[in-house]
């Protein structure tokens, strides 16, 4: 006969650790837990052999099928889509560097030439928007190519505090001018992670940016830095803006989808910024709801070398 501790070892297998998980259904044969117990540990029968547990290991199965489900529709999107980006990227990028190169010629010709003031003027306003607008349309090509061929990560131990810190200040004088309200809140000291830091800078621009244009009024953008279970650093970023509408956010990593009413952004910041998280073994969640406001949760795992 097995002693005390030896059939509690065997109902810990199977999750019964309090009193209230004694079922004693019968399903297994047996008229007790400690009855079962007894005849596992006298090779009598099999410890799966219990509806209840049976029950909540297919749950738990399920659970994680459904993610992994979720994950490689995703992946299979991103790849997909990858391949149109390649191809675009590579037809429109070398006629944008002909034609930023040779703007730059003629705004530098203008500055020396004996030609009307008057002239010069509108000649040199008209390079200067063209030279904007070209400008726009080669930082969406190197989108585009950083969404369908990511380069190779230069990673390193960093401080994930420090990137947001400055990547909000690269944006603070736009943010100032809507009126939007900072609150920062940071545990310290944190844990560093590895990662590229320039990659990483660019998924909290696109992140702040996005916030910033869901508040055209004004308003409230919290970035709060906390860890999980020693294992992740957890960042969140709420805003009060507009919020997204629930048929809609299911869909806001995907590839040129974007919720922007003037139809101005590209609808490559999310999914770029999704695709850097997961090769850094990270997640991206969202949680929104419309008229409230907007959450992006983002864990990367804390640096344990």
């Amino acid at each position: 006969m097995p002693s005390e501790e030896e059939i509690t070892k065997i109902l810990i297998k199977v999750n019964k650790l309090k009193k209230e998980d004694e079922l004693n259904c019968g399903s297994c044969g047996y008229n007790s837990r400690r009855e079962k117990a007894v005849a596992v540990y006298q090779d009598l029968a099999e410890i799966e052999m219990c509806l209840p547990y049976l029950i909540d290991q297919l749950q738990k199965i399920n659970q994680e099928l459904i993610q992994a489900q979720t994950r490689i529709i995703m992946t299979a999107k991103l790849a997909s889509m990858g391949e149109l980006a390649a191809g675009v990227a590579h037809e429109i990028n070398n006629p944008l560097t002909g034609i930023l190169t040779y703007l730059k010629l003629m705004e530098k010709k203008f500055s020396y030439d004996n030609i009307d003031s008057t002239d010069l003027y509108k000649l040199r306003k008209y390079v200067k928007t063209m030279e904007t607008e070209t400008s726009r349309c080669s930082e969406i090509v190197k989108n585009l190519l950083e969404f369908a061929r990511p380069t190779e990560s230069a990673r390193e131990l960093t401080n994930l505090e420090e990137i947001i810190k400055k990547t909000l200040s690269l944006i603070k004088h736009q943010i100032q001018l809507q009126n939007i309200e900072i609150i920062q809140e940071y545990k310290s000291p944190l844990p560093k992670i590895m990662a590229d830091y320039k990659q990483i800078e660019q998924v909290f621009l696109n992140l702040f940016i996005n916030s910033a244009q869901a508040m055209p009024e004004g308003g409230k953008l919290s970035i709060k830095i906390n860890t999980e279970n020693n294992k992740n650093i957890v960042t969140y970023i709420t805003d009060s803006g507009c919020g997204i509408p629930k048929e809609k956010i299911n869909k806001i990593f995907d590839p040129f989808f974007t919720t922007k009413q003037d139809k101005k952004g590209t609808g490559l910041g999310l999914s770029v910024a999704y695709g850097i998280i997961q090769r850094h073994n990270g997640s991206i969640d969202v949680k929104s709801e419309e008229g409230k406001g907007t959450t992006f949760i983002i864990k990367f795992p804390i640096n344990k070398g």
